[in-house]
């Protein structure tokens, strides 16, 4: 039972991504030059593989996490809200570090 929730929060993950990609991304390629929109294509390629992969690592290691936090004798609850802290602090502060690298260039 626990392989299945996994299993479908990995899908719901994945296809949220790709939807988040095609919004973002729709018709902006319409504006390029030519030249210049295939060599940003390879370079976006290549950061999102490098990212997914990233991101896919980080993914793996929250239940090898839980079983340490568990071990240490931290309860479910405890460690759910570890994780929860953890999930919103890197929202709000990736969000704002995002924000201000933008603005100051």
């Amino acid at each position: 039972m626990q392989g299945l929730i996994w299993y479908l929060a990995f899908i719901g993950s994945a296809a949220m991504a790709g939807v988040t990609y095609e919004v973002f991304t729709w018709g902006q390629h319409v504006s390029s030059v030519a030249g210049q929109a295939r060599e940003f294509e390879g370079l976006n390629n290549r950061f999102l593989a490098v990212w997914a992969i990233a991101s896919f690592g980080d993914w793996l290691q929250g239940p090898y996490f839980y079983a340490a936090y568990n071990r240490h004798g931290y309860s479910r609850y405890e460690i759910q809200d570890l994780f929860l802290i953890g999930f919103a602090a890197s929202a709000i502060l990736g969000s704002l570090v995002a924000s201000a690298s933008d603005w100051i260039g």
